[in-house]
């Protein structure tokens, strides 16, 4: 970009960088966790902490960036229509220290609808929150924020990402990290059959051509998933008649 602006202010006549083959960086796919997987991950989480099992669970069932999930108030969930509505996320900065900002794009504003699960699982969280807030009485600050430090104010979202990996290694766990969450929902539901256009919204893309590359392995079994069932569609078994061969 120096070059660039130097080549375009006119002191240089040619950016020499125009002239560089850069190498072919090897595409790497996004770690991800399959259905059984994930079913054994919700299981490990039994008996954990409530505020980061919790935390874990919303991530698996939203799709949400770890900072967007930090970034949320109580005032932001639904529970008659089962929505959470992402308006901001939180960041950590040293000098600066934890601060709320706007979404990374106007596409990650979003509202989106989640299973019964995930808001029986908020429940019992809001319940285990409001018995904290009592004990602490008029040492806890309410500032509205559903995941907070042990006296409601705002935790960084490496709180969630240094717990979640010595639970990965304490449990015996496939090696992911807490991104791996947001993957794994996205690619259970292209597997399933959600239209990527969906998916796309639901994860707060701009385009769905950057959900289209990340998540193509998804969309590769999901196409030869489809293949299977447009064979039992366009070729089914015959049933065979009582007392044949």
């Amino acid at each position: 970009m120096i070059l660039k602006t130097a080549q375009r202010w006119q002191y240089i006549a040619l950016n020499p960088c125009d002239l560089v083959t850069p190498p072919k960086s090897k595409k790497q796919e996004a770690a991800y966790l399959d259905e059984v997987q994930t079913a054994q991950l919700l299981q490990a989480l039994e008996g954990e902490p409530i505020k980061p099992a919790t935390m874990v669970k919303l991530l698996i069932f939203s799709g949400l960036r770890r900072g967007e999930l930090c970034g949320l108030f109580w005032e932001d969930v639904d529970f008659q229509k089962k929505l959470v509505t992402v308006k901001r996320t939180s960041q950590y900065l040293p000098g600066k220290g934890i601060f709320d900002k706007e979404t990374k794009t106007d596409a990650s504003k979003r509202t989106i609808k989640l299973p019964d699960m995930a808001f029986e699982v908020l429940a019992e969280y809001r319940k285990w929150q409001n018995e904290q807030r009592f004990k602490l009485g008029h040492r806890w600050e309410n500032t509205g924020r559903i995941f907070c430090d042990d006296y409601g104010k705002a935790i960084s979202p490496d709180f969630i990402s240094q717990w979640f990996s010595k639970f990965v290694r304490r449990k015996g766990l496939p090696d992911i990290h807490i991104h791996s969450l947001r993957h794994t929902n996205a690619t259970l539901l292209i597997a399933s059959g959600v239209p990527l256009r969906t998916v796309s919204s639901r994860l707060g893309h701009t385009m769905t051509s950057t959900t289209a590359n990340i998540y193509s392995h998804a969309i590769q079994s999901a196409d030869e998933a489809a293949a299977d069932t447009l064979q039992d569609i366009l070729n089914p078994v015959k049933k065979k008649k009582p007392g044949t061969a």
